[in-house]
């Protein structure tokens, strides 16, 4: 029997993967290796930026995604209250460390894919990690569109997707 064309796409994709390092300073190693050339991130104050993906990888809030074992996303969040999310996304507050470590609350601070598959992939992957949260997407845009101040995403999603 032939596979068909729709078959021979889908072994045409790498296979995904999520992964976490035990060193965080590989992990941040990788982060800044992923993000360094790609906008709105190269455009960041490195200071500032760095010690934000230090915060994530610390608590073990991100997870990094493989396409065949190439780095291909990455995707780095806060938990917290909800009255800390609100705050923050409404661009009233950055929250301190301590702030951030639990709750029922989701932001998602830093997240990159190189594609819309990947994207999608690492999306359902963070909100299994962290079920049952409220999810907070700032939005920054790399064309001319303004920033979204906030988008909530509450709808649980799960898949046939293969985490490592």
């Amino acid at each position: 029997m032939s596979e068909g064309p729709k078959a021979a796409a889908a072994t045409e994709q790498g296979e995904l993967s999520t992964r976490r390092f035990r060193n965080p300073r590989e992990a941040l190693g990788h982060a800044v290796a992923l993000l360094r050339q790609t906008e709105p991130f190269a455009s960041y104050r490195f200071g500032r930026f760095s010690a934000s993906l230090g915060g994530q990888i610390r608590r073990g809030h991100y997870i990094f995604t493989f396409e065949d074992n190439r780095l291909a996303g990455y995707f780095g969040w806060a938990r917290c209250s909800e009255e800390v999310a609100e705050a923050w996304v409404a661009g009233d507050t950055s929250p301190p460390y301590k702030d951030c470590l639990e709750g029922p609350c989701l932001v998602a601070m830093t997240f990159h894919a190189k594609s819309r598959r990947v994207t999608v992939y690492q999306a359902r992957k963070g909100r299994e990690i962290n079920a049952n949260c409220k999810v907070y997407i700032p939005r920054e845009y790399t064309d001319n569109r303004p920033p979204k101040n906030r988008a909530v995403f509450n709808r649980i999603v799960t898949g046939g997707y293969k985490s490592t």
